[in-house]
Order: structure tokens, then C-alpha cells, then sequence
């Protein structure tokens, strides 16, 4: 789940009107806070919670997906690094030998 204080970071750097950033910003305190009552939570807000959470999900699920597909472009490049060293090392001890 999002961070109370990184959630109030990304609503501050939103860019339009002042008057819908204030509205995210007093969801965000809202939200932190929670309801006074938890048995006062109607269906829809158990519902707009669900909603919420599993957006905040597939958004995880995307960044997560992006961060293993450039790990494994990493991890190629890291391995043909790693074959012209071997490369390297095998002709170096060849002129060593040779001598």
C-alpha cells in the first residue's frame, strides 16, 4: 500500500487546479485518519476501498513486472560482460604460455 506520506507527495506534485488537489490531499488526511467508526462504513465505502486497493495492486503488479524485465536485460548484459572476460583471461594465459 501507497504510504500515507508518499500519497501526500504524488497529490502536492499533481498539476491542475488548486481546488481538486486540496480535495485529494483532504481524501488523503481522511483516509489516514480513518472513520471514527468502523461499523459506520457503508457498502460503497467498503467497496471504493476495494477499489482502491486493488488499483494501488495493479499498479504494483506493472512496476514490478518493468523492474524484472530490466533486471533481466541487467542480468544479460551482465553475463555477455562475463563471456568476453573469460574471453580476455583465456587469450591473456595463451600469450603467457606461449612465451
Amino acid at each position: 500500500m501507497i504510504s500515507y506520506h508518499r500519497a501526500r507527495q504524488v497529490a502536492q506534485n499533481l498539476e491542475g487546479d488548486p481546488d481538486t488537489r486540496a480535495l485529494i490531499l483532504a481524501y488523503i488526511e481522511q483516509e489516514q485518519r480513518g472513520p471514527k467508526d468502523w461499523e459506520a462504513l457503508t457498502d460503497r465505502d467498503y467497496s471504493v476501498r476495494a477499489a482502491n486497493r486493488a488499483v494501488e495492486a495493479i499498479s504494483r503488479v506493472g512496476t514490478l513486472t518493468s523492474d524484472i524485465a530490466a533486471l533481466n536485460d541487467r542480468v544479460a548484459s551482465l553475463e555477455a560482460v562475463c563471456l568476453e572476460l573469460e574471453e580476455m583471461l583465456i587469450a591473456a594465459l595463451q600469450m603467457i604460455e606461449a612465451r
